[in-house]
């Protein structure tokens, strides 16, 4: 079937950065909530069957099972998934469910903070981390981020180009696992604030000072 969104090829130029990293390991306990700090409304797909599907896949942890919700590419097997976060956040990991069989999503590249991106753009550059995933329906496996890449962004943009010979690809929750960093800068600005503070007030009481001396 035709398909209206360009492709770039399958020369990636980056397929050996998933062999650099340790084996995806069956890890459990592990909070995959960092889907709370996406800005819902800002997210775009692109070659979803069903507008707006992001929110159907960033669902709680416990509600990973859930089949009535999912994500569906339209004319291809690609998706184009933007996830724009409500501040800066470090994401360290993953974990993603997709359709058993052929449908299920094969291999992952991800871009850190290029908002907007196209599938054009996906082509042409290269992305920061790329991952081969494993048919994994019960969200057991859990795929390490570069902590040099990820440890502070504000937007990750996912594509996905590949997967395992279907005409499209479905998937039914994508977890992220992290930390959420704007909360250490506020504190660091309240902190840095208070510290200057102080010689203003020292600088305050000079005046008083003199004007007693005066007297």
């Amino acid at each position: 079937r035709m398909c209206d969104h360009g492709h770039g090829g399958d020369g990636g130029g980056c397929a050996h950065s998933a062999q650099e990293l340790p084996p995806a390991a069956v890890i459990e306990g592990i909070r995959y909530d960092m889907g709370r700090a996406v800005d819902i409304d800002k997210v775009t797909i692109l070659n979803e069957t069903q507008a707006n599907s992001g929110p159907l896949i960033l669902k709680e942890w416990d509600d990973r099972m859930d089949r009535t919700g999912f994500l569906e590419s339209d004319c291809d097997e690609e998706l184009l998934i933007n996830l724009p976060f409500k501040g800066n956040v470090r994401i360290s990991g993953l974990c993603l469910i997709g359709e058993e069989g052929e449908q299920c999503p094969a291999r992952i590249r991800l871009f850190k903070d290029r908002d907007g991106m196209s599938f054009d753009d996906a082509a042409g550059l290269q992305p920061e981390q790329e991952i081969d995933l494993k048919a994994d329906p019960t969200g057991s496996i859990d795929y390490p981020l570069k902590a040099s890449k990820f440890n502070s962004l504000s937007h990750l943009t996912i594509h996905i180009d590949r997967n395992f010979g279907g005409e499209t690809t479905k998937m039914y929750f994508l977890g992220l696992r992290g930390e959420y960093l704007e909360d250490f800068r506020q504190k660091v600005v309240i902190a840095t604030y208070e510290a200057r503070a102080i010689p203003k007030d020292h600088k305050g009481a000079i005046p008083d000072g003199k004007t007693s001396d005066i007297y």
